[in-house]
């Protein structure tokens, strides 16, 4: 059995970049880009979809960041026993968290884009 990946549909083609390269048995169920604007939707979207594909792999994982739930998904997390990316955000992932903190400290009011 593979391990399922619930993820940001933003993150979803970098993994499968991933998962390639090294032949890597994964099974990814990307959840909607867009759901990042309206954040307060993610847990529940992750926890629909954990429910869903749980008996399916030998673990699951979520590549989200917190992503703006405040700690919603940290929940979901805990109550399913599963690890998630690290980090507030998406930046958090690709630059590293000390990166963006370096550049919202040295450039205040620096926004960021995704090209989902």
């Amino acid at each position: 059995m593979s391990i399922g990946v619930v993820a940001c549909g933003s993150l979803a083609v970098h993994i499968a970049s991933i998962q390639e390269k090294y032949a890597l048995d994964l099974t990814i169920y990307p959840l909607p880009p867009l759901l990042h604007n309206s954040p307060m939707k993610i847990a529940g979207e992750v926890t629909s979809l954990l429910n869903d594909i749980k008996g399916k792999h030998r673990k699951c994982v979520v590549a989200y960041a917190d992503c703006g739930t405040y700690g919603a998904l940290d929940t979901v997390i805990a109550t399913h026993n599963v690890s998630r990316l690290v980090g507030n955000h998406c930046y958090d992932v690709f630059a590293g968290e000390m990166e963006i903190k370096n550049i919202m400290d040295s450039t205040p009011g620096t926004y960021f884009l995704t090209d989902f």
